[in-house]
């Protein structure tokens, strides 16, 4: 029965669109028209479409429809009408508004882009040169947002030259757009205004005269290049797109969003150092322009100028929350925010604009998770031994070390297990090493066990202090191109030897230090052969905090306490330390490297 039912839909659903088609014709194609201009010699110089939207005689077209136009007619069915004047005249958007004359004309439903969905059918009634009225029907495949208040419809209803200024419907016959662009090159390409930029102007009584309305010569306007660009742009013709965008801007300076569609253009091209300065303008124009502060960071990082890819992802966070602010359910702009914090490293954050991003827009939401989870590893890793024992062999896929900001890495790294008692036998994980805090933390982890069981785990560990003198040091120090710490020896006794790593010293913001200590037990009564503990000083009060500690047994085993384990850590409050040698030792020491002041 279900194939039956699913037969039937794919044979009937063509003659289902037809039929709203024919629908949608029926009910509006008395309120489409044809507009045509004549020039001062009285002859017909362009011809568009256009459709009533109020009985009294409110005809909305394309602007650039009547541009160097010295007198309009509209014909409606069989009736040749006058154009007394024009209601509104929107260079800007590429409409008008015009006026002729009559009463209780056919009009048009209007409609509203805020409840419209990308992919639902869309029907477009117009009038192509040689043929009145016609239908045609595609997808609204696209909202090209130009900026915060501006967008443009991008529809597939194949169009052509004579209908620009036709109305575009949605399957409940309401206007939603004005078909407004059209390129000879791509007639399943075609832009359209939102209606929403006429709703409000219609019935303004105001009517200005065809010889007072100084219309301009669209072609040597700024936003006729403009949206040229756009086309081109949307064709992959960026070498076109650059050359109208160029054209724009030489007319309108001023214009960010120009600058931004030139930079994006060369950024096609592969043009990395061209595209910055068009956004170094778009910025200089517009601060708070988030998409250019965040583009110019793409741009930086393509060119490996890391520092300013960093400052402008930062200049681009307020702005990009300050839109979801005004338009909480906008997914570009989410995504927008968790890439650059998925390029930051703030990984808390990126996931958050995740989450939020599922319910928006689940494709677009998998691509924000791409960036901050890595895929499986590569077939044909070149796995480089790096670190070996009798319990573990540690190796890299040194091809798949990846740069990040802020002197952070990813790599691959795979550890066999040769403990033949233990069920896994080996571990393939993708870590991310945080040099400056020699710190490590796992992004992806698979697991092949012995049985021939493979598990995968993508969620995120916390970030792990690098334990000096262990395995661990080593895949760390290869990706950070870091020396091992070597341990100086603080004091001695008959019961312990305290060495110090002075690699491992770091400043705090508040003027506190932290560093790695090690503490070797000569008792061989002791369980335990040596410490290595990770402490904080607080060198105005005299007081230590110990944050790690871990304990390597004589019998083998390690224990880790501290900061990444839900283990409490005894020692874990602060202690005074007012005669202790460590603290003078690391308290006389200004900051890392620096010898110590006698």
């Amino acid at each position: 029965m279900r194939k039956i039912i699913l037969v039937f839909i794919i044979l009937f659903s063509p003659a289902i669109s037809f039929a709203q088609a024919d629908k949608i014709f029926k009910e509006n194609s008395k309120a489409v028209v044809v507009v045509v201009t004549y020039n001062e010699k009285g002859e017909a110089i362009s011809q568009g479409s256009g459709f009533i939207v109020s009985e009294d005689g409110a005809v909305v077209t394309n602007y650039h429809v009547i541009s160097n136009a010295r007198d309009i007619k509209v014909k409606a069915g069989d009736k040749i009408l006058d154009v007394e004047g024009l209601i509104l005249a929107d260079k800007e958007n590429d409409l008008v508004i015009l006026k002729i004359k009559g009463e209780k004309f056919p009009v048009v439903k209007l409609g509203d882009i805020a409840r419209i969905n990308i992919g639902e059918k869309v029907y477009v009634i117009s009038s192509p040169q040689g043929l009145e009225n016609t239908v045609s029907d595609g997808i609204l495949s696209g909202i090209r947002e130009i900026t915060s208040d501006k967008k443009i419809l991008q529809i597939t209803a194949p169009i052509s030259s004579g209908s620009s200024g036709s109305p575009v419907f949605n399957s409940n016959g309401e206007v939603i757009g004005i078909a407004t662009f059209i390129i000879k090159e791509a007639q399943n390409l075609n832009f359209a205004m939102p209606v929403n930029y006429i709703k409000g102007k219609i019935g303004s009584e105001k009517v200005t005269a065809l010889k007072e309305s100084k219309i301009e010569d669209y072609k040597k306007t700024a936003e006729y290049w403009f949206y040229l660009g756009l086309a081109y742009y949307k064709l992959g013709k960026y070498k076109d797109a650059i050359e109208s965008f160029k054209q724009s801007i030489t007319i309108k300076p001023d214009s960010a969003e120009a600058n931004l569609n030139l930079s994006a253009s060369y950024d096609k091209l592969g043009n990395y150092s061209d595209a910055i300065e068009p956004l170094k303008r778009a910025i200089k124009i517009k601060p708070d322009y988030a998409e250019a502060h965040y583009i110019l960071g793409l741009a930086y990082g393509k060119l490996g100028m890391n520092k300013e890819a960093i400052d402008a992802f930062k200049q681009a966070i307020e702005p990009f929350k300050q839109a979801i602010r005004i338009e909480p359910d906008d997914a570009e702009t989410h995504f927008c925010l968790g890439s650059i914090y998925a390029l930051l490293n703030n990984e808390d954050s990126a996931l958050e604009e995740y989450k939020i991003l599922k319910n928006l827009d689940p494709q677009m939401a998998n691509k924000l998770f791409d960036l901050i989870t890595p895929a499986a590893p590569v077939k044909g890793a070149e796995w480089e031994n790096i670190g070996e024992d009798d319990k573990t062999k540690i190796s890299l896929d040194l091809s798949s070390i990846k740069k990040l900001p802020n002197h952070y890495y990813r790599v691959w790294r795979e550890t066999v297990f040769k403990n033949a008692s233990d069920t896994i036998k080996s571990s393939k994980e993708y870590n991310e090493y945080d040099c400056d805090n020699k710190r490590s933390k796992t992004l992806q982890q698979t697991l092949y066990k012995k049985d021939g069981d493979v598990k995968t785990f993508n969620e995120k560990k916390s970030w792990k202090y690098i334990i000096p003198d262990t395995q661990e040091e080593l895949p760390f120090m290869l990706v950070c191109n870091n020396d091992r710490g070597k341990w100086d020896k603080l004091s001695e006794d008959d019961e312990t030897d305290l060495y110090l790593d002075w690699s491992s010293q770091e400043k705090l913001f508040d003027g506190n230090y932290r560093i790695w200590a090690k503490m070797v037990n000569k008792d061989p009564s002791d369980t335990s052969e040596s410490q290595i503990g990770y402490m904080e000083l607080d060198c105005e009060n005299k007081k230590a905090l110990l944050i790690i500690l871990i304990i390597f047994q004589r019998d083998g085993s390690t224990e880790y306490l501290g900061e990444t384990t839900l283990v409490s850590l005894p020692a874990n409050t602060w202690r005074d330390v007012p005669n202790s040698n460590l603290y003078y030792k690391v308290c006389s020491k200004q900051s890392k490297g620096i010898e110590e002041t006698k």
